[in-house]
C-alpha cells in the first residue's frame, strides 16, 4: 500500500519536471540554482557564506521592488 502511493507520487512529480520545468531552458536554470541552494549547507560550514547570500537575496528583492535601501545607492 504504502510502496504503491510512493511510486505514484514519485510518477506525478517525475511527470511534472518532465513536463513544465525541463521544457524551458530558464527553468532548469532556475531548478539548479535551486538544488545548488538547497545543497550548499551540505559543502560550507561557514555562516558569513549564507549571511552574504542571504543579505544579497533581500537586497535584489528590495531593489527590485524599488524601495530604497540605506546600503545600496539610489537610481
Amino acid at each position: 500500500m504504502i510502496m504503491g502511493l510512493l511510486a505514484f507520487y514519485l510518477r506525478k512529480l517525475y511527470t511534472i519536471v518532465r513536463n513544465e520545468i525541463l521544457v524551458l531552458p530558464s527553468r532548469v536554470v532556475v531548478a539548479l540554482f535551486f538544488l545548488f541552494l538547497l545543497l550548499l549547507p551540505v559543502f560550507y560550514k561557514d555562516p558569513y557564506v549564507f549571511r552574504v547570500l542571504i543579505q544579497a537575496s533581500i537586497f535584489a528583492i528590495l531593489q527590485r521592488a524599488g524601495i530604497s535601501c540605506p546600503v545600496l545607492p539610489a537610481r
